[in-house]
């Protein structure tokens, strides 16, 4: 098997996508998803797992994630037989530290964060 060379920068987005993409591989140390994916232009992330996909949007699409104090995200996983929908509820403060509350699974917490 080949090696990586550890030297090789992998170029990605140029400018702010339309959506944003989120991986559990970055929080492993596999990878690193730049800003313009990170904080989107629309306030929807496509999130990648270990094993499939599933979606993080902000309830209200006018809000502006980047500057709105509080907000609401809702994550769906069409993998999950949910009866109600998993509410967010994402508070930006001054040091940049979000915090999150209202969320309904507590194994879903390592996730998001």
């Amino acid at each position: 098997m080949k090696s990586i060379d550890e030297n090789v920068k992998l170029k990605g987005v140029s400018e702010r996508s339309e959506f944003g993409f989120l991986t559990v591989f970055e929080h492993l140390k596999y990878l690193e998803v730049g800003k313009n994916l990170k904080f989107p232009l629309l306030p929807i992330w496509i999130l990648c797992k270990e094993y499939h996909y599933s979606v993080l949007f902000a309830k209200d699409s006018r809000a502006n994630y980047l500057t709105t104090k509080k907000f609401d995200l809702v994550f769906f996983d069409e993998l999950c037989n949910y009866e109600d929908q998993i509410i967010l509820t994402v508070e930006n403060n001054k040091s940049n530290n979000n915090t999150y509350t209202n969320v309904e699974d507590d194994d879903l917490t390592p996730l998001i964060e």
